[in-house]
């Protein structure tokens, strides 16, 4: 009842299909819309559901996203590690050494985020605040960082001009011949010429 009544007063008529041409504010729809779905229409075509666009993970962030972080960025590589407790001294400079097989010094020419593997980050956000053109993921999957693609481990990908990797957690690497050896070829497609 109380939907048919809002309905009406917005301009509906009594089938709940919207008259032709009606511009409704995204307030009005919001309202109509958590009452009752299926009445709500915001084409002429009318279709059953609406069409909505807007960046959804970044209320997942927290404000102080960079305050965390180590390096200076000066090559544009992001790091990001999600270990399920924080990252060892050991991990650490497992890491380093990793990066600077490939000509990456950490402090100065990287960016290390620590992070967990529930965390959910947004890429698009990152990359606004930071200028990233090489993402190397250890232990947080593509969608936790708002890209929804599918994606192989230790398979260099491009999208929009960032060459993104993607890897299991460091814990698991560092005592892996096999994963290692995945690495080590994923990072040479990525920085040897």
């Amino acid at each position: 009842m109380w939907c048919f009544l809002f309905c009406a007063k917005l301009g509906f008529n009594r089938g709940f299909t919207p008259p032709e041409k009606k511009k409704f504010t995204f307030g009005q729809f919001r309202v109509i819309y958590e009452k009752n779905p299926l009445f709500c229409s915001m084409t002429e075509k009318k279709s059953l559901l609406p069409t909505l666009s807007f960046t959804l993970l970044d209320s997942y962030e927290e404000p102080d996203l960079w305050r965390q972080a180590i390096g200076k960025n000066a090559k544009g590589v992001l790091v990001l590690s999600a270990e399920n407790e924080a990252l060892s001294r050991d991990l650490f400079n497992f890491l380093k050494k990793v990066l600077e097989a490939v000509q990456i010094q950490l402090e100065e020419e990287a960016l290390l985020l620590l992070t967990t593997p529930e965390k959910h980050l947004s890429f698009a956000r990152i990359s606004r605040e930071k200028d990233i053109q090489v993402l190397i993921s250890f232990g947080l999957p593509a969608k936790n960082l708002g890209l929804h693609w599918s994606v192989n481990l230790y398979e260099p990908l491009t999208k929009n001009g960032c060459l993104f990797l993607f890897a299991e957690r460091l814990s698991l690497i560092q005592n892996d011949r096999e994963r290692k050896l995945r690495l080590w070829k994923a990072l040479q497609k990525i920085f040897t010429p």
